[in-house]
């Protein structure tokens, strides 16, 4: 008896174990490299305005399905002074139903006040 219930013990924690998980679309936030520039700069009724390019890279051998970038200080020049991703304060992520595909680029744009870049890291990455 002792040794059945050890017996169906073991089988169920074998089960548990090798059970899929919804992990499987995670990918490693390193797997995406994240590069910014200011292509333009000007003043505007006194206030120093740039317009900033970034690249998402995808450095990974699996397709890109979402990516969530958190952004350091991001002051939009207005609300709707950026363009190609999706802001929800601020965090960034790809446009619904974007893929980077493997070496792939997705490139988004903004308008920000000042002339500094605003550090950004990516939070988490989603493959297919």
């Amino acid at each position: 008896m002792k040794f059945t219930l050890i017996f169906a013990a073991l089988c169920l924690c074998v089960a548990f174990a090798s059970a899929e998980t919804n992990n499987h679309n995670m990918c490693n936030n390193n797997s995406v490299g994240i590069t910014a520039q200011i292509v333009a700069s000007w003043q505007e009724n006194g206030q120093q305005f740039s317009n900033i390019n970034v690249e998402i890279h995808n450095y990974s051998q699996r397709r890109i399905n979402n990516v969530v970038i958190s952004a350091g200080y991001l002051e939009l020049k207005d609300y709707n002074s950026i363009w190609n991703i999706q802001r929800n304060g601020n965090e960034l992520a790809l446009p619904r139903d974007r893929i980077i595909e493997v070496g792939g680029v997705h490139t988004f744009g903004a308008t920000i006040r000042g002339n500094h870049i605003p550090a950004m890291w990516v939070r988490s990455v989603s493959c297919l």
